[in-house]
């Protein structure tokens, strides 16, 4: 079998196109890798956008515009012991009293106005957060939904379940990866296999001529989920959606420091290509030799024999 890997010979086409399938898969597995981590990474964010666990919610004045919004957002940040202020357009609070009281009703009669949704540090601090929000002309009124809160923290499980599922997923993608550089270590050994390299040397150069080809793979797959990752940001950007994804300042440290302790690993680790034997095809191949000089033996006799006849007949 190890015949086929052409005795260690190099720029072999069928060698070299194993390798490049290798370098292909690695940089496959490396993108789905980083696809997986920025979505646990942009459903963190999302568990925190959406759940508080003391909050209360500022129903705005309708006459108010884009630049004072976003003043009195600001201003209630500032405030001591707020921890986070989301802005809720009537939207989405129309949509939510829709699901919670299961009726349908048309957009255009929607009675609400736009809200602020304000995280508490300390449940303690409500009352007073209460007033010095309430003192605000810009506020209509103040109060706290309990639908709201429960409605996210239904929110919070599922996100949670996702999370969970996408940091296993990121895993087992990265033992795969592991596993498809071990194999183009494997066509490498089993090229170099008549070289007169021990076992273990065999095993050790065999890993070093990949490792540079897996470090740029890596790389690679990398930078081709930056791109995508900006792309698809881009289109979610213009998207009506209620939250936004991270930015690739807020995720590239992650995916940097991921792609780093992925190639130590492979670097560190000793390559693993199984226990590889040749002597049945040496015996094999013997076992062959003899029976092809038996074969001419028995020739030779033979002829031996037909010229005995021809003598006899003479």
């Amino acid at each position: 079998m190890y015949k086929l890997f052409g005795y260690g010979l190099k720029g072999i086409p069928y060698i070299n196109r194993l390798k490049r399938r290798v370098f292909y898969a690695v940089v496959i597995t490396v993108v789905a890798l980083n696809i997986f981590i920025s979505f646990s990474l942009n459903l963190r964010n999302l568990t925190n956008e959406k759940i508080f666990n003391s909050f209360i919610v500022a129903d705005l004045q309708n006459n108010l515009d884009k630049d004072k919004k976003n003043e009195i957002e600001k201003y209630i940040l500032g405030v001591d012991g707020v921890r986070s202020v989301r802005f809720m357009d009537k939207s989405e609070s129309f949509k939510n009293l829709q699901n919670e009281l299961n009726i349908s009703i048309p957009e255009s009669s929607n009675p609400l106005t736009d809200s602020l949704v304000i995280s508490v540090k300390d449940p303690t601090l409500l009352g007073h957060i209460q007033e010095v929000v309430e003192a605000r002309e810009e506020v209509k009124e103040v109060y706290k939904d309990e639908s709201y809160l429960k409605q996210s923290k239904e929110q919070s499980y599922i996100t949670s379940i996702a999370q969970i599922g996408s940091g296993v997923f990121s895993f087992f993608l990265a033992l795969i990866t592991i596993i498809i550089f071990n194999f183009g270590v494997a066509i490498e050994f089993l090229n170099n296999a008549n070289t007169g390299l021990d076992y273990a040397e065999n095993i050790r150069k065999s890993k070093i001529r990949n490792l540079l080809s897996f470090t740029m793979s890596t790389v690679i797959g990398t930078l081709v989920f930056f791109n995508i990752y900006v792309l698809f940001r881009k289109y979610v950007s213009h998207a009506n959606f209620n939250s936004s994804m991270l930015s690739l300042k807020e995720i590239i440290l992650w995916h940097l420091g991921a792609i780093v302790i992925l190639n130590l690993l492979v670097w560190l680790i000793p390559a693993n290509v199984g226990r590889i034997e040749y002597s049945e095809d040496e015996d094999e191949d013997d076992e062959l030799d003899d029976e092809f000089y038996e074969d001419d033996e028995d020739n030779e006799n033979d002829d031996g024999d037909y010229d005995e006849l021809e003598d006899d007949e003479d």
